[in-house]
């Protein structure tokens, strides 16, 4: 699980990524559709909204990580909600490698691998529970599907 010195080192470096959460966001589907552009087509042509609501999320996620046990339900009904989109197990591996990119990039000189590595255990515990989540056979109710709007498996119908 994190250290507390991933917790310290994953609030600082949020503190930067967040003056710019936006672009920071937008640059981070810009990776993602560089490296897995088969994803592309899940998601709408402007890009706006859903790098706020994913701006939103990482900030919820960063604001609990002293908690993050508490994280687990609300991680565990995002894993079935993208469940319920079609996202595969296998695509959090691209989302991740894609996050760790935009966090070093908006970092710029403050980036050290100590920082990436904490972002990147976080990422996996998150992943990784998201993934246990999407195992479960309810359907996805809770925070996340009122954030996004209804179920279908195309995100642009969630815009």
């Amino acid at each position: 699980m994190l250290t507390q010195n991933d917790i310290d080192n994953i609030t600082k470096s949020w503190a930067l990524i967040v003056n710019d959460q936006l672009a920071n966001m937008l640059k981070f589907y810009n990776r993602l559709f560089e490296i897995a552009p088969q994803l592309r087509v899940y998601f709408p042509d402007d890009m706006g909204r859903l790098a706020e609501k994913l701006g939103f999320t990482l900030n919820l996620l960063v604001t609990n990580l002293v908690d993050f046990d508490k994280l687990r339900p609300t991680l565990e009904e995002l894993g079935r909600f993208h469940r319920d989109l079609g996202v595969q197990n296998s695509h959090y591996r691209y989302v991740i490698k894609a996050l760790l990119y935009t966090i070093k990039n908006a970092m710029d000189i403050y980036y050290s691998e100590e920082i990436g590595q904490s972002w990147k255990r976080a990422l996996i515990a998150v992943s990784t529970i998201m993934i246990e989540g999407s195992k479960k056979k309810d359907k996805s109710v809770g925070f996340f599907a009122r954030l996004f709007g209804a179920r279908n498996k195309n995100y642009k119908k969630y815009l």
